[in-house]
């Protein structure tokens, strides 16, 4: 019975432990693989007037570069496009007469959190989104090596639960309340964001693929009564992305 209760014991003592935060976005970092990948999804928009699905089609290096084209699917097939390129915080299109716009993305703009490479980007998004404390960009002083050595873990993490799986909830405040993101235990995957009262994201049904990609089988938005469906369809390792024309997407009202 000791062994039982010894290894009792230890499991309990790792579901428990909370890392310290540099690593912890340095482990999430490296499961965004590495190159350039080919990202095909099927996205259904649900609102209270109907809904309707496109295709798209993403190519994405890391955190700051990035571009989609889309297409119609069902009943818009052949009616919509649309393309743009993603540079860091910037969104570039196509005004429809040949000039190229471009518009700042707010901190809400959450994509980038599948595939940074760079801790330094995660730990300045999640002070962005009010997730993390400033002091989080900090990083954490050498332990005291006079008298008992302790580590002591930051007040922002807690430990949670997710989607049946042991989670670190981060969170200024009370996990779930303000904003939140859940960072799962076992394979440093994000499982969802509470980036405001409006906006929740989750992340389920991870892969893995090339390079060591972490990648969802299943995402949804949710913005108020409005609700967007992922659902990945391939993902694909490549040399470099195609030359993209960005062009502004127009999708028809929906009638209520």
């Amino acid at each position: 019975m000791n062994w039982m209760l010894l290894l009792l014991t230890l499991s309990l003592q790792a579901f428990a432990y909370i890392p310290e935060y540099g690593m912890m976005a340095t482990h999430t970092a490296l499961q965004h693989g590495r190159g350039t990948y080919r990202i095909v999804q099927e996205v259904t928009y649900r609102t209270e007037g109907g809904s309707f699905s496109v295709l798209e089609t993403w190519y994405v290096t890391n955190e700051s570069k990035m571009q989609m084209t889309l297409a119609g699917r069902g009943p818009l097939k052949g009616q919509v496009e649309g393309s743009f390129d993603y540079v860091g915080d910037l969104k570039k299109y196509e005004d429809g007469q040949g000039k190229t716009l471009q518009r700042r993305l707010g901190p809400d703009w959450l994509e980038p959190l599948l595939h940074f490479r760079s801790s330094a980007y995660f730990r300045q998004k999640m002070v962005a989104l009010k997730i993390a404390p400033s002091s989080s960009l900090n990083d954490r002083p050498p332990l005291n090596t006079q008298g008992d050595v302790r580590y002591q873990p930051p007040k922002f993490i807690t430990l949670s639960r997710v989607g049946g799986a042991t989670a670190w909830a981060i969170s200024t405040g009370t996990q779930g309340e303000g904003p939140t993101l859940w960072l799962e235990q076992d394979r440093f995957v994000i499982r969802k964001i509470k980036a405001s009262q409006n906006l929740v994201y989750k992340a389920d049904s991870y892969a893995k693929f090339s390079d060591n990609l972490w990648y969802p089988q299943s995402q949804v938005y949710q913005f108020g009564p409005t609700k967007i469906e992922i659902s990945t369809l391939q993902v694909q390792k490549v040399s470099a992305p195609p030359k993209l024309e960005p062009k502004l997407l127009r999708l028809p009202e929906i009638d209520g």
